[in-house]
C-alpha cells in the first residue's frame, strides 16, 4: 500500500475513534442516570394504599394493601408482589410521558394528559439500607401487609388500633373499574353485542395503498442512500467499482436506480432483500393490527379488537360514563365514528397471562370506530354487509350512550 493510500485512510481513523467513544460513553452515562432516579427511595402509607416515590422524584408506584400476595427480603431490601401495580411518571411541565418536553419548548397544549400504568402480578422493589435500619423499615413494613415477610423473622409490634369508620372507597383496585374492564376483557361482563368489519374491495384498496406508500418509502430512502455514495465517489474522484467495472459511480443518473442488476455486492442484496421484505411482511403486520372488531358489553364498555385478536395485542376501550361526543362522520377518504371520551384504556394478556393496562386522563380524548364505505364494498359484493355493519355500530352505540349519536335520516329532518 502506498503511503498516500495509507494516510487517505487511516489519517481520520483516532479521530472516529475518539468521537465514537465520546457518545458512547456519553450514551452509557445517560442511561444509568435515568435509571438510578428511577430507584425507589421514599414509601408512604396511606389509609388502605402503599406509595413508593423515587430518587427523582417523577416515578411513582403503588399498590392496595389489600391486593398484595408476597412480600420477600432481599440483599437490598424489600420486594413486594401485587395483584394490581400502578406506574404513573409525572413531571413539573406535564405533556404526558414526554419528561420535560414541555419544560424545555413549552408549546404543550393546556389540558394535561395523565398516564397510569396497572399491571398484574408485579413486583415493587424498595430499599432498605442494612442492619439496624433495615429491620426497623421492615418491622414497619410487617405492621401492615397482610402477608408474612419471607426471609424475615421479626414480629411486628402492633399497637391497639383505635376504632375507626370503614373506608368509603374500595379496599382492592380490582373492586373499581379495573375490574369491570378485565371482565369484559375476558368476555364476561354479561350481555355482549358485536359487529366486525366485512373483508370487502374497501379493506383491499386500503391494503394497496399501504403496500404502496412502504414501496415509495424504501424507494426514497434508497436513492438518499445512493445520493450520499454518489456525493462521496464524486468527491474522492474514485467513480469505478471493483465488482463492477462497467458501473459508473460518478453518473448522477446512478442514483435513482436503488438495485443494480445483476446483484454482486452486499448492498445489492440487502436493498433487494430489504425492498421485498417491506412491502410483503410490513402490510402484514399492519393488517394484522387493523381494528376489525367492535364489542359492546352490557351497555357499559365498548372494546376495539385487532383483526389477529391475539392476547399480545392491545384492545382499546372506553367506558360509558366517561363519553361526552358521538358523532358520524362520512368523508371521502374516511367513514367512521368519532367518540370523545374523559379516559381510554389500552389492554393487554389478562386472560392467561398477567394483565397490562395503560389508562389515559384528559378531557377530549379521541377515539375513531371504523366503518366501511357501502359504495366500494359493493365492487366486490358487500355492500349490503357493511350497511348491516353500520347499523348495528350505530344501534349499540345508541344504546350504550342513548342521544348522542345521531343517524343522517334524523339530521335531515331536524335541519
Amino acid at each position: 500500500m502506498l503511503q498516500e493510500d495509507f494516510d487517505e485512510i487511516c489519517s481520520g481513523f483516532w479521530m472516529d475513534v475518539a468521537g465514537s467513544a465520546f457518545f458512547f460513553l456519553l450514551t452509557i452515562g445517560g442511561i444509568l442516570y435515568a435509571e438510578l432516579g428511577k430507584m425507589a427511595s421514599k414509601v408512604t402509607f396511606r389509609e388502605n394504599l402503599l406509595v413508593v416515590q423515587s430518587w427523582n422524584g417523577k416515578l411513582f408506584e403503588c399498590s392496595f394493601i389489600a391486593d398484595v400476595t408476597a412480600a420477600k427480603a432481599t440483599a437490598f431490601g424489600l420486594e413486594i408482589t401485587s395483584k394490581a401495580r400502578v406506574r404513573t411518571e409525572v413531571s413539573k411541565g406535564g405533556g404526558g410521558g414526554l419528561i420535560g418536553f414541555c419544560d424545555v419548548f413549552g408549546f404543550c397544549k393546556e389540558k394535561e394528559e395523565r398516564v397510569l400504568c396497572v399491571q398484574g402480578n408485579a413486583a415493587i422493589s424498595v430499599l432498605a439500607g442494612s442492619g439496624d435500619e433495615k429491620r426497623a423499615f421492615l418491622q414497619e413494613f410487617a405492621k401492615r401487609l397482610p402477608v408474612s415477610i419471607q426471609g424475615f423473622d421479626g414480629v411486628a409490634e402492633v399497637e391497639a388500633p383505635s376504632p375507626s369508620p370503614p373506608s368509603a372507597g374500595p379496599s382492592s383496585l380490582l373492586e373499581g373499574r379495573l375490574g369491570g374492564i378485565l371482565a369484559a376483557r375476558r368476555g364476561q361482563a354479561g350481555e355482549l353485542k358485536t359487529a366486525r368489519k366485512p373483508i370487502s374491495c374497501d379493506l383491499y384498496t386500503e391494503a394497496l395503498f399501504i403496500v404502496g406508500m412502504v414501496a415509495i418509502c424504501c424507494y426514497c430512502f434508497m436513492v438518499l442512500m445512493n445520493l450520499f455514495a454518489w456525493g462521496m465517489a464524486t468527491g474522492r474522484g474514485k467513480c469505478t467499482h471493483e465488482m463492477k467495472p462497467n458501473l459508473d459511480l460518478c453518473d448522477f443518473v446512478n442514483v435513482f436506480s436503488p438495485v443494480e442488476f445483476p446483484l454482486v455486492t452486499v448492498d445489492d442484496f440487502v436493498n433487494m432483500g430489504g425492498l421485498v421484505l417491506a412491502c410483503i411482511a410490513y402490510p402484514i403486520w399492519v393488517f394484522m393490527n387493523m381494528p376489525f372488531e367492535y364489542r359492546f358489553h352490557e351497555k357499559e364498555v365498548v372494546e376495539e379488537v385487532l383483526f389477529a385478536g391475539w392476547q399480545s395485542q392491545a384492545s382499546t376501550m372506553v367506558v360509558q360514563t366517561d363519553i361526552d361526543t358521538l358523532e358520524l362522520v362520512w368523508g371521502t377518504f374516511e367513514k367512521y365514528v368519532w367518540v370523545e371520551t374523559n379516559a381510554i384504556y389500552t389492554v393487554k394478556q389478562g386472560v392467561t397471562k398477567p394483565f397490562e393496562v395503560t389508562a389515559r386522563f384528559a378531557p377530549g380524548l379521541e377515539m375513531k370506530i371504523g366503518l366501511v364505505d357501502s359504495g366500494c364494498a359493493s365492487c366486490s359484493g358487500h355492500g349490503k354487509k357493511s350497511i348491516r355493519y353500520k347499523d348495528s355500530i350505530m344501534s349499540a352505540l345508541n344504546e350504550t350512550k342513548p342521544g348522542l349519536l345521531q343517524s343522517p335520516e334524523a339530521e335531515e329532518a331536524e335541519a
